[in-house]
């Protein structure tokens, strides 16, 4: 692959996962991929569940179709206030299709506020190719 692409990800896209405040209700996630350097930028992941939405930031670099991502600036929010903006994210996936037309990954953020049982998520999300 050459050249610079962004992938997106919303409503249409497929996902799977739950939480433990209960299942996704939506997932939108996006990043730019330079594949001449392999560099992943302007990386983003949101997701709600309940009355609850957690918010992550990331980067990285993509090798040979698999991805190293770094996560910062979490968040989770619910409809009133902010709850915890130390979420741990564990991030990662690779790029399928001919010409790495989409990216499927797997993704899990915890709350490190202290909660009990944390709130962690875990799903699998396709992003499609939207520009060349």
């Amino acid at each position: 692959m050459k050249g610079t692409y962004d992938y997106r990800g919303g409503i249409a896209s497929e996902f799977i996962g739950q939480s433990n405040v209960g299942d996704i209700n939506s997932l939108f996630a996006s990043m730019s991929v330079d594949f001449d350097t392999g560099v992943i930028s302007d990386g983003n992941l949101t997701l709600r569940s309940g009355n609850n939405a957690r918010s992550v930031d990331f980067e990285g670099l993509v090798n040979q179709g698999l991805v190293a991502l770094n996560a910062s600036n979490g968040m989770l929010v619910n409809q009133f206030d902010i709850i915890s903006n130390n979420i741990e994210a564990d991030l990662g996936g690779v790029f399928t299709g001919n010409n790495a037309d989409a990216f499927v990954g797997g993704f899990e953020l915890l709350d490190q506020k202290g909660q009990p049982q944390g709130y962690p998520f875990h799903f699998l999300s396709k992003l499609n190719s939207v520009s060349c």
